[in-house]
């Protein structure tokens, strides 16, 4: 159940819930951007985090513009906090954007990046701009996550997306989430959590798993529990778990999970072209353990 009681006054207020997601508990400085413009909501995040706040909630629209993604990003990147120090929660948002858009100008159209919290690389002067603020991150309602939208956020080290749906391409290479627990994801994209130190992985409704979206070329790679347990045909690409040594290296080190119906296709412990460390099966709607 959910509860919660909010007295707003100039977009900001408190907010006391009781749920599955939050403790019970005050949050300071809830801030509304229902009825707000972006440059307001900005004054807003930027005000919070001079007051060193480091718990930084904004309540959104569900089809809140790509704007107001942006000026959040903006007011932590212009901010004072510490590297690794904040922790945002983004509720009623449906979509992280992609972190770059195309812009026609007089002269032609051109790429802007730094849309979401991905790398700007076209920041002032052509510097490069991370979002090394961030922490973690709570999107109890986003569907959609973007390409790059969080990529080479280098100290994001936990994740909240209880209903996104699809994860775009390299959304989170370049962080440091050590686990991926996406009960409701169908679609993984291409480099999406490339690179990362995973110690386990839950994707009980993916049906699609791009190239690369699990790859590691680091020589010490870890392995870890897979649960891929959707019923029904799953798309691996051929590099999606690729390392710099073979193809199945780093799958044999992971132990998979999958789905009942899965096993007149699984020879000993090979599956989908892998080899896996170790091959277990579970029926539909049984509890990850």
């Amino acid at each position: 159940s959910e509860s919660a009681t909010t007295e707003f006054v100039d977009g900001v207020g408190k907010v006391e819930f009781e749920n599955d997601i939050f403790e019970s508990r005050v949050l300071p400085n809830v801030i509304s951007a229902v009825n707000i413009s972006e440059e307001e909501l900005k004054t807003l995040v930027a005000e919070a985090l001079l007051a060193e706040e480091r718990e930084i909630y904004v309540d959104l629209k569900a089809d809140a513009p790509a704007s107001f993604v942006t000026a959040i990003r903006s007011a932590i990147v212009e901010s004072d906090a510490e590297d690794g120090s904040v922790s945002l929660i983004l509720t009623g948002i449906e979509t992280i954007p992609d972190n770059y858009k195309i812009v026609t100008t007089e002269s032609g159209e051109t790429m802007v990046d730094g849309v979401a919290f991905g790398e700007q690389s076209r920041g002032l002067n052509g510097d490069i701009v991370r979002v090394s603020e961030l922490l973690s991150v709570k999107l109890p309602d986003v569907k959609y996550i973007g390409e790059q939208a969080f990529q080479n956020c280098e100290n994001l080290a936990s994740l909240y997306a209880p209903k996104a749906e699809k994860i775009s391409r390299l959304a989170f290479n370049g962080t440091v989430l050590t686990e991926v627990d996406l009960p409701l994801a169908k679609e993984i994209g291409e480099s999406a959590f490339f690179n990362l130190d995973l110690t386990a992985v839950n994707l009980p409704s993916a049906t699609s798993i791009g190239a690369t979206a699990f790859a590691n070329t680091k020589d010490d790679a870890n392995g870890y529990t897979l649960y891929l347990n959707a019923e029904g045909d799953i798309t691996i690409a051929s590099d999606a778990f690729f390392t710099s040594q073979v193809t199945s290296a780093l799958t044999k080190q992971i132990d998979l999970v999958l789905n009942s119906d899965k096993q007149s296709k699984v020879s000993g412990k090979t599956w989908n072209g892998y080899q896996w460390k170790s091959i277990r099966f579970i029926d539909s709607g049984s509890s990850v353990d």
